[in-house]
């Protein structure tokens, strides 16, 4: 498996992706080409790295997994030292969609117990939102970078 970072994009060159808006992720060994959009593996770019954990993660047996994430890791320890990094936006929407899942929570939790509902505070969210990323880990099996990604700072 080669795995490429090119302008802060990580690419593995065992997956491709088609046109298609939803299930573009292929694997070169088994998908030539897309029965949907006709897509063919030649024509199209490698997969990103952290899409295929999002959208094809169970897919990928514990020593793919083991492979990609350790390699993200390393990736992000190595990209923070050269530069800014940010999420992409589909790590923005997951962050987006746990952060609200949090909030919407509490408020259902103390839904009769307080009069109003209560303000967005990063501090108790975060603390729910890595929770459930440490549930999701231990019981389904999901990364961090899955559930609730980030770029950490030493």
């Amino acid at each position: 498996m080669n795995i490429d970072a090119i302008g802060g994009r990580v690419t593995v060159d065992e997956f491709w992706d088609c046109e298609c808006d939803t299930n573009y992720i292929h694997r070169k060994i088994t998908d030539i080409a897309c029965s949907f959009c006709g897509a063919t593996m030649i024509d199209m770019p490698d997969s990103m790295l952290d899409e295929i954990l999002i959208y094809n993660g169970d897919s990928l047996d514990q020593w793919e997994r083991a492979e990609l994430v350790g390699f993200l890791t390393e990736e992000v320890r190595a990209l923070k030292t050269s530069r800014v990094i940010e999420l992409t936006d589909v790590q923005n929407r997951q962050v987006d969609i746990i952060h609200n899942a949090a909030y919407n929570a509490m408020c259902e939790v103390l839904v009769n117990v307080q009069e109003k509902t209560p303000e967005w505070n990063m501090e108790w969210i975060g603390e729910i939102c890595d929770c459930l990323a440490d549930i999701a880990w231990r019981y389904f099996g999901k990364t961090e970078m899955e559930v609730y990604p980030s770029i950490g700072t030493e």
